[in-house]
């Protein structure tokens, strides 16, 4: 069942800030695939996006953000018995994977948000490649290309601050021109996404598919992208 948020007593809404991973674009399949293979196991796309997310909510319950949970927590959902867990995180730490994979329909949810008129921006915690990612992906772009135009695409490497650093968003706002009440950010990291942009002053919602988080925040929940599509609509 969808958890549309209802927007009433904010301001209109003039750009959305967008995380990367997780809601634009997810770890490679077919890497992934491979690295499970190695393990005697295997998933299928839809499987492996259940499994990012899972990932996501063992992230926001470590008490010190350790992405070595995350790692663990896809593991296991793809099956990969609790007893190679360790060196299974591991390995994939040694040898990160390429975030590609575009979400289920993300092209054209893009396309519904910027035919509305909002500006949109990508804020990430990234490695300096992000933006090359998402323009190889067919996701969006700053200016033309194959996916959508978008102003910016902040990444954190680049620019020397990552959220939940207000900071990071501060950049994004001038980006696009847009003071932060007028702004909303979408994130499925509640401490890095929710938090950080909110101490920014900025209305955030949690993407969180499956209810799978347990690890409380301010923002409201929404279980997909088009959810925020309605609330610009409205």
């Amino acid at each position: 069942m969808a958890r549309s948020p209802k927007p009433s007593g904010h301001a209109s809404v003039d750009a959305v800030l967008l995380d990367a991973g997780g809601v634009l674009l997810l770890p490679h399949h077919d890497t992934m695939r491979t690295r499970l293979a190695a393990f005697g196991r295997s998933a299928t796309d839809a499987e492996l996006t259940r499994a990012h997310y899972l990932g996501m909510a063992a992230l926001d319950a470590h008490p010190e953000h350790d992405w070595s949970a995350y790692r663990e927590a896809v593991a296991s959902a793809c099956g990969v018995p609790a007893e190679e867990l360790a060196a299974t995180q591991q390995a994939w730490a040694a040898n990160p994977c390429e975030w590609t994979s575009p979400t289920a329909g993300v092209v054209e949810l893009l396309r519904a948000l910027a035919d509305h008129g909002v500006a949109l921006a990508v804020v990430s915690n990234a490695a300096g490649r992000v933006e090359k990612q998402l323009g190889e992906a067919g996701v969006c772009q700053v200016g033309e290309g194959l996916g959508v135009p978008v102003v910016a695409v902040i990444d954190s490497h680049v620019v020397g601050v990552e959220k939940p650093d207000p900071g990071i968003f501060s950049l994004a706002l001038d980006a696009v021109g847009v003071p932060a009440e007028r702004a909303i950010m979408v994130g499925d990291y509640a401490y890095a996404d929710v938090r950080g942009a909110e101490a920014a002053g900025i209305r955030a919602f949690h993407l969180d598919p499956y209810g799978d988080c347990r690890t409380p925040h301010d923002g409201p929940d929404v279980d997909r992208l088009g959810a925020v599509v309605d609330v610009i609509r409205r």
